[in-house]
């Protein structure tokens, strides 16, 4: 089934695009994020608390980083931020501080949606291992099986010999389409209503060699999902868009979930109003707006935290794979053997040794989220934060995992645990780019 087709006019524009120089854009690698839901509706500096999850010890150590961290210079003034965390079949606990609109302070609310980049990455894996399951496909499959006239238009690759599992682990060798300096990432960022065409993105990708050959190294790479996506298309002869909706968000009960197609660029209901750094004025300029295609399966999901954190529960248990199918999921390349550090992945999901999680991080325009699985504890977090933490002015904390996260798995291990050396803040000059883009 095909994207969308060539000639297809924008439904609307911006009437004018931002300017921005190369140095602008030398922010995010695009795709990532997450959101918030269920409880009461709190306002600024609220935490709801029902249930065990936390004890009120952990809750209001907890609530004070979150509302710490928010509008703080100190932490890369994150407008607002939504953190949930639920252990077992407890009521969940959201902390909440910030804004979810800084025109209005208007108070963010634990059911505000987020867009959650790259953990969308998640969805698609696991759809991808269901239609693997059912047999319409095999991880084993060649790209140009499913996607023979992808394959003509990569000329630089040899699809041929690229399966389907290296495109979920990463070990393709094809190049990412979403690097700064790329004519369509420009494009992107400068009009959040233009949508993208397969083709374009085919373009973009067959502009670069691969990285490496296939099966031989690692990285991280936004073009193996999009490829996913298109694969999940032609064998389920629907859109990936539905294929999530009917697999996923409706057996889950995930109501507050959207997959938008093409051409839409909103978030409905009850939102977090994004945010990103401008450095030609020095201030946030508000970037709600996003049009899927650009993305499309490597992070158009828009979510909030409740919904995330019955995703999380889910992904971790398998609840929607058979055990065969779970267990290839939970295979993992050992990133250690490529420099990268403690940390492994698997088809769509990663473990931090240093810090015993699981999950996927999410960075896309305005947004930052992750969603994780504290495996010696057994709580299930999820956190997002309204403004983009891989933009220039980020100091520190680029990413949501290093501004929170961490320091709160200290708390949930209820001792004086100390956190390892290497739990640092994450700097753009020590992090290898592509884990700041998952």
């Amino acid at each position: 089934m095909k994207r969308i087709s060539e000639g297809r006019t924008l439904s609307s524009r911006i009437s004018e695009a931002l300017a921005l120089s190369l140095a602008l854009v030398l922010m995010l690698s695009l795709l990532s994020c997450g959101s918030g839901s269920s409880g009461n509706n709190s306002s600024s500096n609220t935490t709801t608390t029902a249930g065990s999850s936390l004890t009120s010890s952990q809750a209001s150590r907890i609530q004070a980083m979150v509302t710490n961290r928010t509008n703080n210079p100190n932490y890369e003034n994150v407008p607002g931020m939504v953190m949930g965390i639920k252990k077992d079949n407890n009521t969940a606990w959201y902390g909440t501080a910030g804004y979810s609109d800084n025109s209005t302070l208007t108070p963010i609310r634990y059911t505000d949606k987020f867009r959650i980049g790259s953990i969308s990455k998640t969805f698609t894996a696991t759809v991808v291992l269901q239609l693997a399951q059912e047999g319409k496909l095999s991880l084993s499959d060649n790209v140009t099986k499913w996607l023979p006239t992808v394959a003509s238009a990569l000329t630089n690759y040899n699809l041929g010999s690229i399966t389907i599992k290296n495109l979920l682990n990463h070990t393709s060798g094809i190049h990412t389409y979403t690097d700064f300096t790329d004519s369509i990432f420009i494009a992107a960022y400068s009009d959040p209503y233009r949508i993208f065409t397969s083709s374009e993105v085919m373009s973009v990708i067959n502009s670069h060699s691969p990285d490496f050959t296939v099966g031989t190294n690692w990285e991280y790479s936004n073009s193996n999902y999009y490829l996913l996506g298109l694969i999940i298309e032609a064998a389920s002869g629907d859109t990936y868009e539905n294929q999530v909706q009917k697999r996923i968000l409706t057996p889950l009960g995930m109501t507050s979930t959207e997959v938008p197609f093409a051409g839409n660029p909103y978030i409905s209901g009850s939102y977090a109003h994004g945010y990103m750094y401008n450095s030609l004025t020095g201030k946030m300029i508000e970037r709600t707006v996003s049009d899927p295609s650009y993305p499309f399966a490597s992070g158009s999901i828009v979510s909030n935290i409740p919904d995330l954190l019955t995703w999380m529960q889910a992904l971790y248990s398998g609840t929607l794979l058979n055990s065969t199918y779970h267990a290839l999921e939970t295979t993992y390349v050992n990133l250690n053997d490529y420099g990268m550090g403690n940390y492994y992945y698997g088809l769509g999901i990663m473990v931090e040794g240093d810090y015993s999680i699981i999950g996927h991080r999410g960075q896309i325009f305005a947004y930052d989220c992750s969603i994780q699985h504290y495996i010696t504890r057994d709580y299930d977090l999820a956190v997002c934060v309204n403004r983009s933490l891989f933009d220039e002015d980020v100091v520190n904390y680029s990413n949501t995992n290093a501004l929170i996260l961490y320091d709160t798995l200290t708390v949930l291990a209820s001792d004086n645990t100390t956190k390892p050396e290497t739990k640092t803040p994450v700097k753009r000059s020590n992090v290898r780019t592509p884990l700041t883009e998952y």
